[in-house]
């Protein structure tokens, strides 16, 4: 990690133009080395600060993980994301500005966008959407499908079929084969986060 490798005197080295174009130096090196220690700090914080928000919602560990795990695929936690290949997804769970969960999220907040919310923002839009109804294609606050979701996903007992849920009922991603790549992003998110003191409660749901 970054900030261990700073405290113990590795501080970054002097580096030029000329070192990262080659990239195959000692200096080039050891600077990529800090960059990729500095993106994972980050997307940690950002993963750890997703699942103590959502088991303070009320969501069990292995629920928590579920979605965790599919806004991961969805975006690498990046409040910022921009949908691969030019589409139009945007944010931790790839809304698009047609879509009426946007215009849900700008009813309850006048004059924002989900789309340029901040990650804070966006864990709660999420958690809201499946807990409550979002504007359906008439702009009328009934389609529950994404509450729904929530309601199936609260009744879970195991990882996979909490990540099943989120999946096919909550993201509905377009490509086939995603329940079991977000399975196992799930299960790695779990494993590494019970082995840290203090993540999850001492009795795990």
């Amino acid at each position: 990690m970054v900030k261990k490798r700073l405290d113990n005197g590795g501080g970054f080295p002097p580096i030029t133009e000329a070192d990262l174009r080659r990239g195959d130096t000692p200096t080039a090196r050891a600077y990529a080395t800090l960059v990729k220690d500095a993106v994972a700090d980050a997307y940690n914080d950002r993963e750890r600060q997703a699942l103590t928000f959502f088991m303070g919602k009320g969501w069990k560990p292995h629920q928590a993980v579920a979605i965790v795990a599919s806004l991961q695929k969805e975006s690498f936690l990046d409040p910022g994301a921009v949908q691969d290949g030019g589409g139009q997804g945007r944010g931790l769970a790839q809304w698009t500005a047609t879509d009426p969960r946007a215009a849900t999220y700008a009813r309850l907040h006048p004059g924002k966008s989900i789309l340029t919310a901040s990650f804070a923002e966006q864990l709660e839009f999420v958690n809201h959407e499946l807990h409550n109804p979002v504007l359906s294609a008439q702009k009328t606050l009934t389609d529950r499908s994404y509450q729904n979701a929530g309601n199936d996903l609260r009744q879970s007992v195991a990882l996979a079929d909490a990540v099943t849920i989120v999946t096919k009922k909550y993201e509905r991603p377009g490509v086939r084969g995603q329940v079991a790549e977000r399975q196992k992003i799930a299960k790695e998110i779990y494993d590494y986060w019970s082995k840290v003191k203090g993540v999850f409660p001492t009795t795990r749901g």
